[in-house]
């Protein structure tokens, strides 16, 4: 077993044995789920940490590792025979560390949709943890993706760094592409791996906040608690919609015409149809419909 080493490390004082990563899609509705969690007792919510996507993404680690033992020369990993899962977790080991230096004793959890279509290695760097994926109606969220802006006032648009504001929110497309490939992502990995990732719909949230935070608690094997629930039914979290009287056709996709639509469902459709959000004939007539 690859994380036979790894595992009396797992168990050491002041380790969280057992993170949570919130994953999704950008906008669908990862903040709400994560700050809605932070109000059980057990758990501590931080802002989105970033950094292991800087480090980890697009499989840089594994690429590390995969060099490293296709070496003429023979060298330590190859020598010691470190598994992939192993090298990842070990790696893993001092981010969680850090993590939980400032997660008060408590499990932390990790809200950054940035790292759904890396979640596969996240799995391998934290063999404890457990991942919520979130989705939502993927016009509501291209529709705020493509209003991510509105958040910012001028000066804060122009101080942000050029990778905090990303392309899909100038973007129609690229924001249509992202949906369905993070959703897709997210619903891989859940088919992979039942036992650490479950997926939960905003939507069936928004409608029952008590059923369905009391099926994440569960799947997170927490006892029972009102606060999630309480909150989430309450409060709307990183919204980007403040009116703008001079965009109101942005303020729904029912507005779209038929072009936009049409672009959407060849895009998104698919996602769409495997994520339980239509049929194909009833996105077609969805994007029939428009002026």
């Amino acid at each position: 077993m690859a994380n036979e080493h790894v595992a009396p490390y797992l168990e050491a004082p002041g380790l969280c044995p057992d993170p949570i990563f919130v994953i999704g899609s950008p906008r669908s509705g990862t903040t709400a789920l994560a700050q809605s969690l932070n109000r059980h007792p057990e758990l501590r919510v931080g802002k989105e940490s970033y950094v292991l996507h800087d480090f980890f993404a697009n499989g840089r680690a594994e690429q590390v590792w995969s060099t490293q033992m296709s070496r003429v020369n023979p060298c330590w990993l190859a020598h010691e025979e470190v598994e992939r899962d192993e090298f990842l977790a070990f790696i893993g080991l001092g981010f969680n560390a850090l993590f939980s230096s400032r997660a008060e004793g408590k499990r932390w959890i990790d809200q950054t949709p940035l790292y759904t279509p890396m979640v596969g290695t996240l799995a391998a760097m934290f063999p404890g943890a457990k991942f919520l994926h979130i989705q939502r109606d993927g016009r509501h969220v291209v529709r705020s993706m493509t209003n991510f802006e509105r958040k910012y006032d001028a000066e804060k648009l122009k101080a942000a760094q050029h990778n905090e504001i990303p392309n899909w929110s100038r973007d129609f497309r690229q924001a249509c592409t992202t949906w369905a490939t993070w959703v897709g992502a997210g619903l891989d990995f859940a088919a992979e791996n039942p036992s650490r990732c479950i997926t939960v719909r905003n939507e069936q949230i928004a409608a029952d906040p008590v059923a369905s935070f009391e099926l994440i608690q569960s799947f997170l094997d927490l006892r029972r608690h009102p606060g999630p629930a309480n909150f989430f039914g309450k409060h709307r979290i990183n919204s980007s919609w403040v009116k703008d009287p001079t965009r109101p056709d942005d303020d729904d996709w029912d507005a779209w015409d038929r072009g936009r639509r049409r672009e959407f469902v060849e895009l998104a459709g698919p996602t769409m149809e495997r994520a339980c959000y239509g049929t194909g004939p009833d996105l077609a007539r969805w994007a029939d419909a428009g002026r």
